[in-house]
């Protein structure tokens, strides 16, 4: 499996770690600094990065704070 986690406080460091506790061979990425993150296209199940670079996943995990900034949602 491969998961995303976008976030890089204590709640994205605790995803990691309990994912990684309970599967050792899963890919996670996570993808720390907000505006590096552009696009989720979750009914296709990509991630789009500021430089174009897309990230599929099985499983996307937002671990923002308690604000985060959503401007649009597309499906």
């Amino acid at each position: 499996m491969a998961y995303v986690i976008v976030g890089g406080g204590i709640s994205a460091v605790s995803c990691a770690q309990e994912l990684r506790s309970i599967d050792d061979s899963a890919e996670i990425i996570v993808i720390s600094a907000s505006p590096l993150l552009k696009v989720v296209f979750n009914c296709v199940k990509v991630v789009i990065l500021a430089n174009g670079e897309e990230i599929g996943y099985t499983k996307l995990c937002i671990a923002t704070g308690g604000r985060p900034k959503v401007h649009h949602f597309y499906c």
